[in-house]
């Protein structure tokens, strides 16, 4: 049996922690090559679109059954049997890419492949991912060390994509695959030296396997349901996130129209909210509050960033919209740290895989049908940017409001709910 950990900065939680910033670096440089590698081979938007499509889709459809076999299963085997198979199948890839480089339909297809692997791995390696953390630390460090995970994945975001493009042209594609798949086999190593505690054995469920998983799934979902706040919030944040969607994609628009700025400006306010999501990070795992305030700063936090939303429709100076969205990501940091250990806390172990992977379903489901609306809907209104930012931004105050006024979700958020128990049918 693993002693329950003492300090926050212990070995499990460093061991994971430096395996997943290797592998972070990994995923940010390939999603960069892929889409430049397709360009240059093919100058076809449509299969550029078609391969982030391809990647995201088995997530979704998989999400719940693979938090399911998360709950089943040694997370630490899920961890390092996805990442050994995600760094397998880019050493295959690399190889293909020395060996035929002119093979233009090789080289999509081996791409395509890998972006179907990679979405189906990911449905079950990122809920274990967020599922074992609780496990690893003393729930009073759990907030900090989800501050430590995210800034680090944050961090490691903004260097590799500033990075890829240059290496891009000095390695290229086949070299670069090849450390990106070399990171994820560092990365299923550093995973195997992880003591993660067992979980309690599944009952047995009549009706065959597919009845299990079935059951399995349906349980994770009462116990979502099972308490407004945590379902409030649980929905909330999916719709909000959908919101957000036509706010970035039309994000250069806006830069161009709305700020008459050029392209350099556009990449400085990226890294203005790359940079600001960074320090909110660090400020939800480094501010100690009273949970009831906590609480109420975390709701305060969600007005007054959906009110910075809408307030970037009415900017058009630059530099006041550079200080606007990296307070936007300082914020949209903090919420996440908070949201992520609120539900983590409130999760029982032996559920928790479940839980994250309805939620990662829900928002990665609609960010596609988001997608798909914010062409039509710019087309529609003749790309009046600032009038569809008013509009996301104003829904996103709306929802942030009927959060803040519902004492069931700053209960929740202040951690007054204790994780429910189980009840497993026979």
């Amino acid at each position: 049996m693993i002693a329950e950990p003492k300090r926050l900065m212990n070995r499990n939680f460093l061991l994971l922690w430096q395996g997943q910033v290797v592998s972070q670096i990994g995923t940010q440089l390939f999603l960069v090559i892929v889409i430049l590698a397709l360009k240059q081979a093919t100058e076809s938007p449509t299969l550029v679109g078609l391969f982030m499509m391809a990647y995201t889709i088995p997530a979704v459809l998989l999400g719940p059954l693979g938090g399911a076999m998360v709950d089943r299963y040694s997370r630490r085997a899920v961890l390092v049997t996805g990442d050994f198979l995600r760094g397998i199948s880019l050493i295959s890839i690399a190889s293909v890419l020395w060996l035929s480089p002119h093979l233009v339909g090789v080289i999509v297809v081996s791409f395509f492949v890998y972006s179907v692997v990679e979405g189906t791995v990911g449905a079950v390696w990122l809920p274990a991912s967020m599922s074992v953390v609780p496990d690893l630390v003393p729930a009073k460090n759990l907030t900090s060390a989800n501050s430590f995970l995210q800034g680090s994945f944050q961090i490691c975001t903004v260097v590799a994509q500033a990075c890829a493009g240059i290496l891009f042209r000095i390695l290229g594609t086949p070299l670069l695959t090849l450390i990106d798949g070399f990171t994820y086999i560092y990365a299923a190593a550093s995973d195997f030296l992880v003591h993660i505690p067992k979980l309690p054995p599944r009952p047995v469920v009549a009706g065959g396997r597919f009845s299990a998983f079935k059951a399995e799934i349906m349980e994770g979902l009462r116990h979502i349901h099972a308490r407004a706040g945590m379902r409030i919030l649980f929905y909330t944040m999916a719709f909000f996130q959908v919101l957000m969607v036509p706010m970035l994609i039309l994000f250069p628009f806006y830069v161009d129209r709305c700020l008459h700025a050029g392209p350099q400006w556009y990449g400085l306010l990226l890294a203005a909210s790359g940079l600001g999501t960074v320090v909110g990070y660090g400020l939800g795992g480094a501010v100690k509050l009273r949970p009831t305030l906590s609480s109420w700063i975390t709701v305060s936090a969600m007005v007054l960033m959906s009110l910075s939303l809408a307030l970037l429709a009415l900017v058009t100076n630059r530099w006041t919209a550079m200080w606007i969205i990296g307070g936007i990501g300082a914020m949209d940091g903090f919420i996440g740290v908070k949201l992520l250990t609120a539900l983590q806390l409130a999760t029982p172990t032996e559920v928790r895989g479940r839980v994250f992977g309805v939620l990662m379903t829900i928002t990665r489901g609609l960010v596609p049908l988001a997608m798909g609306l914010t062409g039509f809907v710019a087309e529609v209104t003749n790309r009046n940017i600032p009038l569809i930012y008013l509009v996301c931004g104003g829904a996103c105050a709306v929802l942030a409001v009927n959060i803040a006024a519902r004492l069931e979700c700053r209960d929740f958020l202040a951690g007054k709910d204790a994780p429910m128990p189980l009840k497993v049918a026979a």
